[in-house]
């Protein structure tokens, strides 16, 4: 609950789901799935899903932050994880084929 969350001094809740317009009328916003915690999102590689998932990522701020703060840290982001370790599963998600150069 958004009282819990708050009691824990959470700053954002955020959610994979097929019922976005449930949320959405709760105040959260559909965002885009790389935005948020890779924690939320790390055992995906793993489902049968994963290369046509129709999960919707969903986010709600509990705090106000300043123009600075949403500047210098993106929504979700997690600090502890860099952009080398998930960017490869970014993009096996997106469908675009990698094309390497390989002399033959």
């Amino acid at each position: 609950s958004r009282a819990l969350a708050k009691a824990r001094e959470f700053s954002q809740v955020c959610a994979l789901t097929l019922r976005e317009e449930f949320f959405q009328r709760l105040g959260f916003e559909i965002v885009d799935r790389w935005s948020i915690s890779p924690k939320l999102w790390q055992e995906c590689i793993y489902c049968p899903k994963f290369h046509r998932c129709d999960e919707v990522a969903v986010l709600k701020l509990l705090t106000t932050r300043s123009q600075e703060e949403a500047a210098a840290r993106p929504v979700a982001g997690n600090p502890l994880l860099k952009w080398q370790a998930w960017q490869p599963l970014k993009l096996a998600y997106s469908y675009k084929p990698i094309h390497l150069d390989v002399e033959e």
